[in-house]
Parts: C-alpha cells; sequence; structure tokens
C-alpha cells in the first residue's frame, strides 16, 4: 500500500508549533522543561508581533553626534531611546539615548563566558563583529540574550559553574552591514548627494514599483508568499541573507574614513505596518506601500535639511529621483528647480487644504528625473501665510483635473476623444456650433475660422483674452443668429480702419470686445477687397467702398445689439473712419424708406481719432444708444461726429444718459419720425469749440410727430441745440426743447424753419 501524500480534512498539523510545556503532579520538572516552557512563550509573543506588523514604532532616530570638524564625533553618532519590532515579530527595546562610535577596535576574542546567543524566535543570530570600512552602510537595531550573575546551587549536582547564571537580561545591540552598490566613488556635495538619493530610493523600491505598476502580474500564475521578496533593497538585502529577519533597519551611514558624511534615517525607516496579506497585491495595496510612500516623502525633506543647496539649483544637479509631493523652503526659484518639468504659474492653496493634497499625491509613484519630462511634471501650490513653504505634487497626464475625468466620446458625438481636456480642445476649434478664436491662433487660421462660418444658422462666437492682430478686416457673412462674446479680446487692424465686419446676418448680439483700427488711408481699400476675396466674397458695392470705414461694421443685418464694446479709431486728415457704423445699405441701394434694423448699443467706450467720428447709425427702424462714452483720443484735436444719425425718416431715435467730449458735432440727428434725446452730457474745449463752431446737438432734416430735447447738459459749444427742421407746416406735432442747461456756450438755442410756431421751450438755462 502507497504512502499517503495528502492532508486530510480535520487532519492536526503540528510542524513548527509552538510546543508548550504539559505540566501535570508527579511531573519530574527540570531547568530544560521551565526553559522550554518560556521558548514556547516568547515563540507566541512574536507570532502576535509578526501578524501586528514590523518596524518603528517610535524614537530609534539616528544623527550624527557633532560637526566634522569636532575630533571626538568622528565616526559618532546618536541614537534616541525607542520600540521597534523586527520581521521575525520579537520587539526591540532602546531604553535610553546612546552615543555610538561607528569605527570600532577588533573585538575581544577572549573567554569571558558571558554569551551564548539568544533565545526564542532569534535563536542562533550572532552579535555583529563587523569593522566598518568606507562606504555606505546599514545601522541595524538587533535582539541579543546577556547572562547576568550566579545562582546558588546543589552542592550534590555536577552543575558547570558558567551555566549557573541568575538571570538573563533580553537586551539589543546595534550592528552595521554592507550595503550593496553603497561604494563612494566621489566626495563632492553633488556626488555624495546623487549616492544618498539613489540608494535611498533602492531602499524605497522606486523603480522596481513603477514597473510593477506599468506590467502588472494579471495573467501569471498566482504567487505565494514564498516566492516574494519585496520591493527594495532591504527586500533583497533580506531574500540573500545579509540582513536577518530579527535585524530592524534605523539608517544608512556613509563613512568615508572616520568621517561621517551623512546620516540617512528615512530610505530605511517604516512605522510599523502589516505585510500584504495577498502576494500579487503588494505592488498595489496595503500598510506598507503606505508606509514607503511617507518614507520617500520625510527622505526627501531630511536631505534638504542635511543640504540645503539642494533647493538653490536644478533638482537634476544633485537627485535622480523626487518623491511625488514636497515641501520647499520660502522664496525657492522653482522654475529653475524643476526646469522643464516646472508648470507656467504656481497656484495659491488654502492651509486648511495643504494636508489633503499632499496625502493624496503621495499615493503617486516616484518622479524619475533621468526619464523624460513628460513622465513626471509637477504643480506648485503656495500655501497662503507670511513665510509659508512651497507645495509641489506630480502632475501628469493623469491628474486629478479636466485630463482625469473620462468622458465617452463616441457617446458624446466627439470621436476620438477619451477625457474632458480633450473634449474641450476640439469644441474650442468649433464644434456643437461654438467657435472659440485664442491668442495661438494665427491670422490665417482666424480668418478660416470665419469664413467656414458662412451659410449657418446660428453662430456663437467667443474670443480668449489676448490681443489679435490682424492686417486684414475679420469679415462674418450669412451666418444667421450670431453671439459674439469678446471677454475684453483685442483685436487689432493695423492697415484698416475696418477691423470686424459683420454682413447679411439675421442678427447680432456684441459683447465685451475691443477693437483698434488705423484710419483709411492708401491701403485701407486695398486689404478691404482682400478680406472680401478671402471671405469668398465679390466687391462689387460701389458704394461700401466709398461708405465711411467703421472699426466694428455692420451692414444689413435686422437686429444689432452690442454691450460693453470698446473701439479706437486713428486720426486722418479727412473724415475716413468711425468707431462702429451700422447701415441698411440694401434700402439705401433700393432708394426705399422702408428699413427693417432695430439698434441697441449700450455701455460701449469709443476713443475716435482727430476729423473721425463715434457712432453712426445708417437707415435704421429704431436705434437705442444709451450709457456710451466718447471722446476724442487727442483732447487738442476735435473729432468731426460724436454720434450719428440717419435716414431713420419713419424710426424712432432714442439717445439718453450718453457723454460725449471733444466733438465738432456732439449729436447729430438727420431726420426722423421720433426723436427723444434726454439727459446726455455733450462738452466741448471752450476754445475749440468757438473756434470750430461747434454744435453740441444737431438736427434736420424731417421730423415727424414727437421731438423732445430734455435734461440734457452742455458745456464749451458754440451752438448748444441747432434745430433746423425742413418739414412743412401743415401737420400737428408736439416738439418740445426743456431742462437743457448751457455752461460756457455761444449761444444755446439755435431754431430756424418751420419749428418756430410748433415748438415748446421752457426751463433752459444758460449759465
Amino acid at each position: 500500500m502507497s504512502e499517503r501524500t495528502h492532508t486530510l480534512l480535520g487532519e492536526a498539523i503540528t510542524r513548527d508549533s509552538v510546543r508548550a510545556v504539559h505540566f501535570f503532579n508527579g511531573r519530574l520538572l527540570t531547568a530544560s522543561d521551565l526553559s522550554r516552557d518560556q521558548a514556547a512563550r516568547r515563540q507566541a509573543d512574536a507570532q502576535v508581533g509578526a501578524a501586528t506588523g514590523s518596524g518603528i514604532a517610535w524614537g530609534l532616530e539616528v544623527n550624527a553626534a557633532g560637526p566634522a570638524t569636532d575630533a571626538d564625533s568622528l565616526g559618532v553618532v546618536t541614537v534616541e531611546a525607542g520600540l521597534a519590532v523586527a520581521l521575525s515579530g520579537q520587539a526591540l527595546k532602546l531604553n535610553q539615548r546612546i552615543s555610538l562610535s561607528l569605527i570600532q577596535p577588533p573585538a575581544d576574542t577572549s573567554d569571558t563566558g558571558g554569551l551564548s546567543g539568544t533565545f526564542g524566535p532569534c535563536a542562533g543570530a550572532t552579535a555583529s563583529t563587523y569593522v566598518a570600512g568606507d562606504g555606505l552602510l546599514l545601522l541595524t537595531l538587533s535582539p541579543i540574550d546577556v547572562p547576568e550573575g550566579f545562582a546558588p546551587v546543589l552542592a550534590l549536582e555536577s552543575v558547570n559553574t558558567r551555566c549557573a547564571r541568575d538571570v538573563v537580561a533580553e537586551g539589543v545591540q546595534l550592528k552595521l552591514l554592507p550595503v550593496p552598490g553603497g561604494t563612494v566613488t566621489g566626495t563632492t556635495a553633488a556626488a555624495l548627494a546623487q549616492l544618498r538619493n539613489r540608494i535611498a530610493h533602492e531602499c524605497l523600491g522606486s523603480s522596481v514599483l513603477r514597473q510593477a505598476h506599468r506590467l502588472p502580474a494579471s495573467t501569471t500564475p498566482r504567487a505565494t508568499s514564498i516566492e516574494a521578496h519585496g520591493h527594495g533593497l532591504l527586500d533583497r538585502m533580506l531574500a540573500e541573507g545579509s540582513l536577518g529577519r530579527c535585524d530592524v533597519p534605523l539608517a544608512l551611514v556613509c563613512l568615508v574614513g572616520r568621517e561621517l558624511k551623512f546620516v540617512d534615517g528615512a530610505s530605511v525607516r517604516r512605522r510599523i505596518a502589516a505585510q500584504t496579506a495577498s502576494v500579487q497585491g503588494a505592488a498595489w495595496l496595503g500598510e506598507r506601500l503606505q508606509g514607503t510612500a511617507e518614507a520617500r516623502f520625510l527622505q526627501f525633506q531630511e536631505q534638504l535639511a542635511d543640504t540645503p543647496a539642494i533647493a538653490s539649483a536644478a533638482a537634476t544637479a544633485h537627485l535622480s529621483w523626487l518623491p511625488p509631493a514636497g515641501l520647499l523652503p520660502p522664496g525657492t526659484d522653482w522654475r529653475r528647480f524643476f526646469g522643464d518639468r516646472a508648470p507656467a504659474r504656481e497656484t495659491p492653496l488654502a492651509a486648511v487644504d495643504a494636508p489633503g493634497v499632499l496625502q493624496r499625491a503621495l499615493a503617486e509613484d516616484a518622479i524619475d528625473l533621468t526619464a523624460s519630462a513628460a513622465s513626471g511634471r509637477v504643480r506648485v501650490h503656495q500655501i497662503e501665510g507670511s513665510g509659508a513653504p512651497l507645495l509641489f505634487v506630480r502632475d501628469s497626464r493623469n491628474v486629478q483635473h479636466a485630463e482625469r475625468t473620462w468622458l465617452d466620446g463616441a457617446r458624446s458625438g466627439l470621436s476620438g476623444v477619451s477625457d474632458v481636456q480633450l473634449a474641450v480642445d476640439q469644441l474650442r476649434s468649433g464644434s456643437c456650433l461654438h467657435t472659440v478664436i485664442h491668442p495661438g491662433m494665427s491670422a490665417s487660421a482666424i480668418h478660416a475660422a470665419f469664413k467656414a462660418l458662412q451659410g449657418s444658422a446660428r453662430t456663437f462666437i467667443s474670443f480668449e483674452p489676448g490681443e489679435y492682430k490682424l492686417d486684414k478686416p475679420l469679415i462674418l457673412s450669412n451666418a444667421g443668429h450670431v453671439e459674439i462674446r469678446g471677454h475684453q479680446a483685442l483685436l487689432h487692424g493695423s492697415q484698416s480702419a475696418r477691423v470686424l465686419i459683420v454682413r447679411d446676418c439675421d442678427s447680432l448680439l456684441l459683447e465685451g470686445l475691443s477693437l483698434a483700427g488705423e484710419a483709411n488711408g492708401r491701403f485701407g481699400r486695398d486689404s478691404l477687397r482682400e478680406a472680401l476675396s478671402l471671405a469668398g466674397l465679390l466687391d462689387d458695392d460701389e458704394d461700401d467702398g466709398k461708405a465711411l470705414a467703421g472699426a466694428l461694421t455692420v451692414q444689413d443685418t435686422p437686429q444689432v445689439r452690442l454691450q460693453g464694446v470698446r473701439v479706437e479709431v486713428a486720426a486722418d486728415d479727412e473724415l475716413n473712419a468711425v468707431g462702429i457704423s451700422i447701415r441698411d445699405l440694401l434700402a439705401a441701394k433700393a432708394k426705399r424708406k422702408e428699413t427693417r434694423m432695430r439698434i441697441d448699443i449700450g455701455h460701449c467706450a469709443i476713443a475716435v481719432g482727430a476729423n473721425q467720428a463715434g457712432i453712426a447709425c445708417l437707415g435704421a427702424q429704431r436705434v437705442h444708444l444709451h450709457d456710451n462714452v466718447l471722446s476724442a483720443e487727442d483732447p487738442d484735436k476735435a473729432m468731426r461726429h460724436g454720434i450719428l444719425i440717419s435716414g431713420a425718416d419713419n424710426g424712432a431715435v432714442l439717445i439718453e444718459r450718453n457723454q460725449v467730449e471733444g466733438a465738432a458735432e456732439g449729436i447729430g440727428i438727420d431726420g426722423a419720425n421720433t426723436v427723444h434725446l434726454r439727459q446726455n452730457d455733450v462738452r466741448a474745449d471752450t476754445k475749440l469749440g468757438r473756434e470750430s463752431g461747434a454744435v453740441a446737438l444737431g438736427l434736420q432734416g424731417e421730423f415727424g410727430s414727437q421731438v423732445m430735447l430734455q435734461d440734457n447738459f452742455i458745456a464749451g459749444a458754440a451752438t448748444g441745440i441747432r434745430f433746423h427742421p425742413s418739414n412743412k407746416a401743415t401737420r400737428q406735432v408736439l416738439w418740445l426743447i426743456a431742462g437743457n442747461v448751457g455752461e460756457q456756450v455761444g449761444q444755446l438755442l439755435d431754431v430756424q424753419g418751420s419749428a418756430d410756431d410748433r415748438l415748446t421751450q421752457r426751463d433752459n438755462i444758460e449759465a
């Protein structure tokens, strides 16, 4: 019958178990029995400790005893009191702070009869007699049992007096072990810093963890605990046997001769953490990874404190690795420190939010400074408060913001898009009828984007803040209902007064855009023809070529609303340009009085050069101008017109709360059915106004049943209000000029024509 090789259910498994001595009455009790019982208790306690986790509970910090210039401190370190648990599970405690010489004399081999080893889980461990030489060494804390005193024995018994010890003290010893790859090849500050950083991250397993995250072992057979050796240099030393399971690493020390170059504790110190239950997930989960993440952060801060010069140069000059998060001293030139990994700007961070930001970032892999910058860029936060440090965190393509938020591009109708950042980029280029113009676009690309909108039923255009230099006017034609959001962007036309032309659209809403145009000189019409050709339009309209050039020109668009627009027009020798020009060109060509344009212009600011005009509305059915500011660019050179309204014979004109300063004619209206001018402020320099014959409010042409000029303030003009209607005297009307104030004007009212007997004047004051 063959021997059974498999364990049966319910069968006792006792190999290497804790074996407690069984006591009973009548048993012959010997010293061996009691020793075995003590060993069993130690073994059971160690199993509990091993399950809880190994590491340092508190204390046991290692520091240089003094400066290198102090002869008494050469090769001497201090070790603070503390408590640790070895990988074997045995607790090790150093009860007092000690001063330790790393340069030991040769071991005394004389027989003292004092030491035979250790008991319990670390039985067989021996004391270190290692004599340190040059290089990088690992300082460890290990258990040692030391017998003390002698106990009385029976004279009848044959007992070796050397074994008749009274007690065994469970002590600890400090050992130095050589570190693989720890040879010192250079003693400059940069070389030592590089060595310290490299060995530290070998102990932290930065490279091994990064590789494990690149190639997770998801398709390999399940690993077992006996096959696992961890992630770092210390784990490899354990597997090779050069580091024992009863040894607790305290610090790396670098010795050259008798001189202590540095002590690095955080690279090997770990807080107490249990082993991962599943070896396969050890690179992804568990307390050990959390402890390693904290150690990476502390190691950087410790090395930075020991070598402040690291923060004064590029990181690559002293380091090969950076933690995924760290603190830099206040005032650090972080752009030089991070080089091409640096962000565009630092980000303010509330002090109460800083710990959370740090904790989230520590879970990332370390930054390999020898790899490309794209593999590990950073964000820099300025923590609020005077003298607060800078917090940097890893920031790659996968950080938690738009680039990290997953998006189903196929479901959203955005092919090839997998995150929000890509979606934003694609939408900004014109998806979903929303066209975004940004400063990085060339002038030709902007022209092409506007041309592509021709034929749209509804158009949304958004300008990002910035300055856009254009050598030809932008033309938007036949684009349906148009909304343009300027966000205070500046469009600058270098060769023409025309900057933006909107024609043949259903409506226009324009907000927050700034435009600056040159006067319509020799190059103006040539650039207009070129722009029309680029937009796919034929310039066969002779009247358009002769019309006043507007920095903003709107033609044949029934509904126009402008809010918060800023316009600048350069000076010229004669009237060639206007800030805002709105015109029903089709009605003018057909020579008909009916018009469909409705215009609302409010809260705009227009600076006008000499001899040019501010706002011109030609052929509109309804005009509402309110809360606008129009001023001469040069106070010593007047503009020709502030506001000019013409061709609104059957329409209504409401002009209120506008400020016009420095115009030969402040507000001019050439015929309208209904006119309301109220609470406007029109000013001119007194001397220039008198010399140029400036008119603040000028009305001429045929007017309808209602004309009211009320509560306007006029200063410095030769003529305050000039009202010269051409109406025949057969129609009843309500024409009123009341409550107007003139200050330093040559003549407040100049009324002629058919207005003499139908105009009501009251409460006008000439100061």
